[in-house]
């Protein structure tokens, strides 16, 4: 049996923009999209340090907005997030 290659996004809607994060679990996927909001939050606050406190640190975002996840598996086609079609390797 051959290993299955998986995938899983995690996406999270803020006012302004989507965060998306990859990895090969959920927890994986959930840090990669936090340290992009980090970054994107370290270089507002750096040029405008007043708005720190509206913007939430990293680990206080899932109290203000939900993380959706979406796992993929390698040669499968998608579409709304469900498999449609698969392609075999030979």
């Amino acid at each position: 049996m051959t290993d299955v290659a998986r995938l899983v996004v995690a996406e999270m809607l803020t006012a302004q923009y989507i965060f998306r994060g990859a990895g090969r679990t959920r927890e994986e996927a959930r840090l990669a999209l936090l340290a992009g909001w980090k970054l994107h939050r370290d270089g507002v606050v750096a040029r405008q340090p007043q708005l720190a406190p509206t913007l939430p640190l990293p680990e206080d975002m899932e109290k203000h907005f939900r993380i959706d996840y979406a796992e993929y598996e390698a040669g499968i086609g998608y579409r709304d997030g469900q498999p449609v079609s698969r392609i075999t390797v030979d």
